[in-house]
């Protein structure tokens, strides 16, 4: 497969040193938001136990935020009116709103700014060990974003062409609502529009749907975010599990976000999310079509937009590339082991809270483990009013900054030298689109892939070593085996029908991810979709009372049969006694891991 350098849209980098390895540095400094501010060694003192608490807090915040969205309103009508010259006074906004990241608002009509000086993005690229991106992205999948902000009662405007790719969504920032904090990846999640749910221009094709022709010329469309304050279920009923789709053109989100209680409450821009998942080879490296233009109107009609002129700093930050580090393999840590399987994400906070707890000993001690349990949920809970038995959409697996039609599976594992790692199992059916086929058709799934970070390169989070999606993987009858090892250590019989080697790297231990893209009505199996109806936050989260490892978190099938990606252990010289169909081999056994990870 071609991929696509990454490349950066904005009207000028600023020259920032990349912070070197090992370097600490602030909450947040690789996002759009601001977190400076807060004193981290406090943030356990700062969690809300009673809905009492919630509400006194989501009081507050509502009245410091409608103050906010009155004044931003009464600038932007002055402005319109000719009164002043669109340059946000310096004080107006609290610092979460303007800053250095974002800051230095100016009200502009919207024929003033261009799409390149709206979104900052990160295209599909090939992965260089010399030049890793980080942030956990897929490398097939095009990312592009855009803050904004805005007065209560705004709409924001999208005006755009349908992509050539496999997949596209746009995700907006939730409305604005205190009871459900977002923020750099923690908290409650954006509202999506999936591709085949937006209608197109008269007279123009969503070639999205099934049988819809892929290359058409004119396919354009135009989607409403308007913006209000309130519970993001409660205003799209299209945002609800396992589907998260509707009809129309339009979704509420909100003008800014709150980042809870953790971060003391500070208010930061709005966001939208698009994503292009594989873009067609030829397409280009934005699948074909120009950037989406972006407006925003007021209640009473009047258009403009609210441009930072500090945009490229965060930009540039979520852009640089790192070198890999080197680290020896110890020899597997407790979780790299035979018996584990697979974690379901259900929040990047919640995520991070259990993977060290469950890594440790309280695995094996029941007493410690509902301890621990007990802690994870109060801290989600306390922070984020978060959870299996919270209101929706804070019981929903859709977390900030996740793609709503993603159905993420992690595990880490430690590949030693002259040792391989594989991963077995029968791939989902998915369309067949990055030849320019011309056709959309209808699968098991949307998308699949299996992709592996770099977990400790501090302070370079997620950094990408590898991927693979489903049309790059090699299978025999359905079945495939993925083989990861170090160059050097490549098994000779990897060659064989139905094997796909993936180079593993110069870093032993790594973090694997799998993105199972599902789109009910058409790529969904209802069967053995990994979905919020088949694989629960009751039943498929750890830390909950009522977890059933048996279901994904064994390294045998469970929930997804047959489809349950199996990890095997093996060495280099135990792989290659496999012989020339190492996949028959694998299907009735080895799974093995060999010493020091044998429990």
């Amino acid at each position: 497969m071609r991929l696509l350098s990454l490349c950066l849209l904005c009207c000028c980098l600023a020259a920032e040193t990349v912070p070197a390895p090992g370097t600490k540095v602030p909450l947040g400094y690789w996002s759009e938001a601001v977190l400076d501010t807060v004193d981290i060694t406090k943030v356990m003192s700062k969690r809300l136990t009673s809905p009492a608490e919630w509400d006194r807090y989501a009081e507050r915040q509502q009245t410091k935020a409608d103050a906010i969205s009155a004044r931003l309103e009464a600038f932007i009508r002055a402005w319109a009116a000719g009164d002043n010259d669109g340059q946000i006074p310096a004080g107006m906004l609290p610092r979460g709103l303007d800053n250095e990241k974002l800051g230095g608002w100016r009200v502009v009509a919207p024929e003033d700014v261009t799409p390149e000086q709206q979104w900052w993005l990160r295209r599909a690229h090939d992965i260089d060990f010399d030049a890793l991106y980080f942030l956990y992205p897929d490398n097939h999948c095009a990312y592009a974003k855009i803050a904004y902000l805005a007065p209560f009662g705004s709409t924001l405007v999208m005006e755009g062409a349908f992509p050539h790719a496999r997949f596209f969504d746009l995700q907006v920032a939730a409305p604005y609502d205190p009871l459900s904090p977002a923020t750099v990846g923690f908290g409650a999640g954006e509202v999506p529009i999936v591709d085949v749910d937006i209608n197109p221009l008269p007279g123009h094709t969503n070639p999205f749907r099934i049988g819809a022709d892929r290359s058409a010329q004119k396919r354009s469309y135009r989607v409403d975010f308007p913006l209000a304050s309130g519970n993001a279920s409660a205003l799209n009923p299209s945002f609800a599990p396992p589907a998260y789709r509707g009809a129309g053109n339009s979704r509420v989100g909100g003008p800014f976000r709150d980042a809870g209680p953790a971060f003391d409450g500070m208010l930061h821009p709005g966001v939208l999310w698009m994503r292009y998942y594989l873009p067609d080879h030829k397409a280009g490296p934005l699948a074909g079509v120009p950037l989406p233009k972006a407006h925003l109107e007021l209640a009473t009609g009047e258009r403009f937009w609210l441009l930072p002129t500090s945009l490229d700093l965060v930009a540039t930050r979520q852009s640089t590339p790192v070198a890999t580090r080197r680290s020896v393999s110890t020899g597997g840590l407790p979780g790299d082991d035979a018996r584990w399987g697979w974690s379901k994400g259900f929040g990047i906070a919640l995520s991070a809270l259990q993977r060290p707890i469950r890594n440790g000993v309280v695995d094996k001690n029941r007493i410690a483990q509902r301890v621990a349990k007990n802690v994870v949920r109060s801290i989600d809970g306390g922070l984020f009013n978060r959870g299996a038995d919270r209101a929706a959409p804070n019981n929903y697996a859709v977390c900030a900054t996740g793609c709503s039609y993603i159905h993420y599976l992690g595990r880490s594992i430690d590949v030693e030298a002259e040792h391989v790692a594989v991963v077995t199992g029968r791939l989902p059916s998915t369309p067949h689109t990055a030849d320019g086929q011309g056709l959309m058709t209808g699968a098991q799934a949307r998308y699949w892939s299996i992709v592996h970070y770099d977990n400790s390169h501090k302070p370079y989070a997620g950094a990408l070593m590898g991927s693979l999606c489903d049309e790059d993987i090699a299978q025999r009858d359905g079945r495939y085996a993925i083989v990861f090892s170090t160059a050097a250590d490549r098994p000779a019989n990897t060659a064989a029908p139905g094997i796909t080697w993936n180079d593993w790297g110069p870093v032993g231990r790594q973090g694997i991810t799998i993105r199972w893209l599902s789109v009910d009505g058409g790529w969904e199996d209802q069967q053995i979709t990994p979905n919020e109806k088949n694989a629960p936050w009751t039943t498929c989260s750890w830390s909950q009372p009522t977890y059933k490892e048996a279901l994904l978190g064994l390294n045998k099938p469970g929930l997804l049969g047959e489809y349950h990606p199996v990890i095997h252990y093996l060495s280099h010289t135990e792989f290659e006694a496999l012989g020339p169909d190492p996949l028959t081999a694998l299907q009735h056994g080895p799974v093995r891991w060999t010493a020091p990870r044998d429990e």
